[in-house]
């Protein structure tokens, strides 16, 4: 059960993390085209996006600590409850295991590569895999 085609963390324009299932995007296009269309929402009066939609795939995006962070995921099949509540797991992880080392971050990425560690969208066992299907009533 892979829930997310990809996923990436994204920070001021920076893709800090990405994960591939299948296809893959390049993190640099993507890190400037979410940060674009972010600033773009903003400008129309502060409103949030929440999910892209296309015909093929839907683009999940939950922003955190003052609009600074953003877990972003794709999908092609998932259901929109099933994919927010995933990409808040992964949330909670990402601060807890990273949330002192973000207060003094310097926009190096290397830092987050022990993510996969924790995140692993083609992993049953991966913590965030798990802890969304407790949440589901799978385990």
């Amino acid at each position: 059960m892979t829930v997310l085609e990809e996923f990436w963390i994204v920070s001021n324009g920076i893709s800090v993390y990405h994960q591939a299932a299948t296809e893959i995007i390049d993190e640099t296009l993507f890190g400037g085209f979410i940060s674009a269309i972010l600033i773009f929402i903003n400008e129309l009066g502060n409103d949030e996006i929440k999910k892209l939609e296309m015909e093929g795939s839907k683009i999940y995006i939950m922003p955190c600590e003052k609009r600074e962070w953003f877990f972003i995921g794709r999908s092609k099949k998932g259901k929109d409850k099933k994919i927010f509540r995933y990409l808040e797991e992964i949330r909670e992880i990402f601060f807890e295991e990273y949330g002192e080392l973000i207060k003094s971050w310097d926009n190096n990425t290397e830092a987050f590569k022990e993510l996969d560690k924790y995140i692993n969208i083609n992993n049953e066992d991966s913590p965030a895999v798990k802890a969304q299907k407790q949440r589901s009533g799978f385990l």
